[in-house]
């Protein structure tokens, strides 16, 4: 039984220009994924500029419209991209992922407006995103935030946002944008009170600080973490009277949960389409299949 997957003749020539992208735009000095190093800030750098380079072309979104900076390709084409990058063992930048859980969203509850202004620079690879939903009382559980965005009196068009955010990914700080959760509303049902915001990376009264976690290495707030588990590092969020322009709300004020779901379904159904030739399970998995065919 032969598990090994095979190109189209049409995938093929598209695998051919993918692999003469990737000698062309790989930046020089950027290691391989799988080399023993540490990853340091001047490879997260590289790896930016890769995403950059990838969003000019449409691939680091490709499957999303052109006229947000997408490639708009089919299934077959997006296959293509992700197989030859594991391939090649580069791999997507990995800090683009909460960039892409704001896409569905905005795509979908956002006003044309907000389209046109957040989506570009997201695709384009422009822009990191840290998302911002896990609290102290509120992981498992969603719909339980703490964290307060509550109509400013004095100035209705701001929300003021206090509360705590914990466990946030990303390796260096501050991010370009947040996709942050919150409770619009102390009083109203639970999945009626809560907002979504894609706000600024950095804002008055907001202080971002690395969590004391059982990982190898330090932390530098000058060069950033120097790890062996570098994507294991997290942060804590603290909101202190940080406000918050009503232009960054996705959705309703009370739409918060609505949001929500359509960001959990674009995370827990995946990203980049294709299965990586070098992952050791699946090598592993295919290898016992063929020593124990039914």
């Amino acid at each position: 039984m032969d598990f090994s997957l095979e190109y189209t003749k049409e995938q093929e020539e598209f695998a051919k220009e993918v692999r003469i992208w990737i000698q062309e735009n790989v930046p020089p000095g950027m290691v391989n994924l799988r080399d023993p190093v540490k990853k340091t800030y001047e490879q997260w750098q590289l790896r930016r500029e890769l995403g950059r380079r990838l969003g000019k072309e449409g691939w680091l979104f490709a499957g999303l419209p052109r006229q947000y900076g997408g490639g708009e390709l089919d299934a077959d084409h997006r296959f293509v991209i992700s197989q030859e990058f594991e391939k090649a063992e580069i791999g997507y930048p990995p800090f683009y992922d909460s960039a892409r859980l704001a896409v569905g969203p905005i795509l979908t509850l956002g006003t044309e407006e907000q389209k046109n202004r957040f989506l570009p620079p997201i695709l384009r690879g422009e822009v990191t995103t840290w998302q911002l939903f896990t609290e102290p009382e509120a992981g498992t559980d969603e719909a339980n935030q703490q964290t307060d965005a509550l109509r400013y009196e004095k100035d209705g068009e701001y929300f003021i946002v206090n509360g705590s955010k914990i466990f946030v990914g990303g390796l260096y700080s501050p991010p370009d944008q947040l996709l942050l959760l919150t409770r619009s509303d102390r009083e109203a049902a639970r999945h009626e009170n809560l907002a979504m915001f894609l706000a600024p990376g950095i804002l008055e009264g907001v202080s971002i600080t690395p969590l004391p976690l059982f990982v190898s290495g330090t932390f530098s707030q000058v060069t950033g973490p120097t790890v062996d588990q570098a994507p294991a590092i997290k942060h804590q969020v603290i909101f202190d009277d940080a406000k918050i322009h009503e232009q960054y709300l996705i959705g309703g004020e009370r739409d918060g949960w609505k949001v929500t779901t359509a960001t959990l379904d674009v995370e827990h159904g995946g990203g980049q389409v294709g299965i990586p030739p070098e992952n050791e399970v699946v090598k592993r998995f295919i290898e016992q299949c063929r020593q124990n065919p039914v």
